[in-house]
């Protein structure tokens, strides 16, 4: 019986540092790379040259981009297919063949439930856990 071959290998890539993130969490903040991200982030280059990147996703802050941006540009296969929102296919190349990829990318409105409530939510939700486990344990202790 042969061995089943891997479908594929996943790389999870972290941005390189920024001057906010030497020392603290920076979250929804975005900085760009500062001269030690960017030294990272071409480590990483050679680390991972020769390996087949068929997709590359980031997040859309800076760092993230310009950590990923200097991948894309020395991958072997490029961008091969855009895809939407909503994950449809808005167009691709063949397989294994150069050519030009032209999508139109239309901006959106608006803002995610994070932009607008921040870090409330969970915040609220810890405090709430906070406070039943803290009732729990007093009625645990009269017992």
């Amino acid at each position: 019986m042969m061995a089943a071959s891997p479908v594929g290998t996943l790389f999870l890539v972290r941005h390189g540092r920024t001057a906010a993130n030497r020392n603290t969490y920076v979250g929804w903040g975005d900085p760009p790379l500062d001269a030690a991200g960017a030294h990272q982030a071409a480590m990483l280059l050679e680390i991972l040259r020769g390996e087949r990147i068929d997709a590359i996703y980031s997040s859309p802050l800076q760092r993230a981009l310009e950590t990923a941006r200097m991948h894309l540009t020395a991958t072997n296969t490029g961008i091969t297919a855009a895809i939407g929102r909503d994950g449809a296919v808005l167009a691709q190349l063949p397989q294994f063949s150069e050519g030009r990829l032209e999508v139109a990318a239309r901006g959106y409105r608006g803002s995610t439930p994070y932009v607008r409530h921040g870090d409330w939510p969970a915040i609220g939700l810890a405090a709430a856990i906070a406070a039943l486990l803290t009732a729990l344990s007093a009625l645990e202790r009269r017992r």
